[in-house]
């Protein structure tokens, strides 16, 4: 969380857009799952390519920045389904989609897609997403130029990682591990690691082992206890402090003011 995925996303689709200006009929696709996102992602992506030094106005002609409902609601209709049957669940949506119509015979939709916050949309829906991308090269399913940005530290839903391989995506040498954080503050980061090292189950802390794996996180003591050192934050400021509450109620008003 953090890491700037959100910057990356932009100044790929910045230089997308302009390896594609040539192109009339040209579509990029920019997908996400959190509305709240999209005045971010418009403002970033404009501003990526004005920091590329573009003289012209960002080709939004070209460029298309839906929510992922929306997306499915503009699908759904070509199979006789309504997106007003399915509210918010968007994975359940898309897994009826592809039951009645087969993958390989979806009509490509643009040429280009970049997927954000993808954790926390389903592999249903990830694949439909993956489907609606042209192919470079009709007998390689490999060939779609797909632009997946997966956090599995905000993943909320709980969902393991896809097997991209079962999308037709060969990730080999072709995928980065962002390495640093600049949300939070490294003392509250190392507070919020090790308390969920204590009270979460072994079986649970998968995502802990692939940091220590990594040299993320680095075992240390710290009072003569075991402490887990962060690494992937270097920005510094005030300690956490801990406050104590009678009942819920108080602590809820607390956090409210």
């Amino acid at each position: 969380a953090g890491s700037g995925k959100t910057v990356v996303l932009s100044n790929w689709l910045a230089k997308t857009a302009k390896r594609m200006a040539g192109q009339p009929d040209a579509r990029i696709w920019a997908v996400y799952a959190n509305r709240s996102l999209h005045k971010l992602l418009r403002e970033s992506i404009e501003g990526a390519w004005k920091g590329a030094g573009n003289i012209f106005e960002f080709p939004w002609q070209n460029v298309s920045l839906m929510h992922v409902k929306d997306v499915l609601a503009g699908l759904l209709p070509s199979v006789s389904l309504s997106m007003d049957a399915f509210e918010f669940e968007y994975d359940r949506a898309a897994e009826e989609f592809l039951n009645r119509q087969e993958e390989a015979a979806i009509l490509p939709r643009c040429q280009a897609l970049f997927i954000d916050e993808a954790q926390d949309m389903g592999p249903n829906t990830l694949r439909l997403l993956l489907s609606l991308v042209e192919q470079s090269n009709q007998e390689d399913r490999n060939s779609r130029s797909a632009h997946i940005f997966f956090d599995n530290a905000q993943n909320i839903y709980g969902r393991k990682t896809p097997k991209w391989s079962e999308f037709g995506l060969d990730m080999r040498g072709r995928s980065t591990i962002m390495r640093e954080s600049f949300r939070s503050t490294q003392p509250i980061t190392e507070l919020a690691v090790n308390l969920l090292h204590r009270l979460s189950p072994e079986s649970d802390l998968h995502d802990h082992k692939e940091l220590i794996s990594l040299g993320l996180i680095e075992r240390t003591e710290r009072g003569g206890e075991e402490w887990l050192r962060v690494r992937f934050n270097q920005v510094q400021g005030p300690k956490p402090f801990l406050q104590k509450f009678e009942s819920r109620d108080e602590e809820m008003t607390a956090l409210g003011k």
